[in-house]
């Protein structure tokens, strides 16, 4: 399965706010917790899932690892899916040996870049539901300038990037270490602090993929424009660690108010998702990510879909020692921890 270890390595998750890492160590069977930590980032590091100030990033994963006893500095990131063109090609069937060509070739019409400029992966999802005599492939190209600038970010902190994946194909990988002999079709929605990744797995295999344009951070900018403040002073407001407060009712309206719109962005997307694979509904939804953690949130999408709503714990089959972790802050934490969770069960050495 492609969650199972070898070699020791640092997940870590770089958003637009935050920095995740878990650090797991291998078991006969599972992992057991070795090191988690996180670190804010200073606003405008990373914009549109991109390096946008290389030195902030550096210094910030440096004060990351001097913070946290990480026991290796081999670290796994992953792309944001905003940054990576995704598409679904179709190709005969065939026993040669030179799928990666015929990927290429074909790619060259669907990719807004020149081959040249861009890294591509891709991954066989299986038949085509039409055709038997083709097969549907899932082509992933990121640009190397986008990619170069991570691990330049990496190597200036004194830390070895073994791993460059994609967010969805980690959150994927944390589904499944959890669930894995999960058959159903599952929407598996990361809410981040500028926007939000949804995707669809069935039985391993990823079918579907968004990214869609909100996160946590519309609650601080609503929080900071009604209080007159900053976002950093709105962030304090709204964990209750700041003397301006505000009002239980007030806040619990805004919440409303702009969960509403999440859940109607997802509701749609459900729906376009539903439109191309009718066959394959969707019976549960796992959220994680910031957003996960705001209850009226996953009473209103329940109402808005009609699914199974819960919460993507990626520490539920892990060994949380008590002698190390808290294990309440942990579980508290788990839902951001995801994407993090599902790059260090890599091998060091993958492909």
């Amino acid at each position: 399965m492609p969650f199972r270890q070898k070699h020791q390595i640092v997940g870590l998750d770089i958003g637009s706010a935050v920095i995740k890492a878990v650090e797991l160590t291998p078991l006969k069977r599972g992992h057991t917790l070795s090191q988690y930590g996180h670190l804010e980032l200073p606003t405008g590091t990373i914009e549109q899932g991109a390096v946008a100030n290389m030195a902030h990033l550096s210094d910030a994963l440096r004060e990351l690892f001097q913070r946290y006893d990480f026991k290796t500095r081999q670290v796994a990131l992953a792309l944001n899916s905003q940054t990576v063109v995704k598409e679904t090609i179709a190709l005969e069937k065939s026993a040669d040996d030179y799928l990666y060509e015929r990927v290429l070739l074909e790619s060259e019409h669907h990719i807004p870049f020149g081959l040249e400029e861009v890294n591509i992966d891709f991954h066989v999802i299986g038949d085509h539901p039409v055709n038997p005599h083709l097969m549907d492939i899932l082509v992933v190209a990121a640009k190397k300038e986008t990619i170069n600038a991570y691990l330049q970010a990496t190597a200036a902190a004194n830390l070895k990037a073994c791993i460059v994946d994609v967010d969805l194909f980690a959150l994927q990988n944390s589904f499944y270490q959890g669930h894995p002999h999960a058959k159903e079709t599952v929407a598996l929605i990361d809410i981040g602090a500028q926007s939000t990744l949804f995707c669809v797995v069935q039985d391993g295999l990823p079918l579907f993929s968004r990214n869609l344009p909100f996160g946590c951070r519309q609650i601080d900018q609503r929080i900071a424009q009604q209080q007159g403040c900053s976002e950093a002073e709105a962030q304090r407001i709204k964990f209750g660690d700041s003397a301006r407060g505000i009002a239980t009712d007030q806040f619990y309206r805004l919440e409303l108010d702009i969960t509403n719109r999440w859940c109607t962005e997802i509701g749609q997307t459900v729906k376009i998702y539903s439109n191309s694979y009718a066959t394959q509904p969707i019976t549960h939804i796992y959220l994680s990510g910031g957003g996960a953690n705001v209850p009226v949130f996953r009473q209103q999408l329940a109402l808005e879909t009609g699914l199974l709503i819960d919460l993507l714990d990626p520490f539920g089959p892990i060994v949380i020692k008590t002698d190390r972790f808290d294990t309440r802050t942990i579980r508290g934490v788990a839902p951001q921890a995801a994407i993090s969770v599902g790059l260090s069960l890599r091998r060091a050495n993958d492909k």
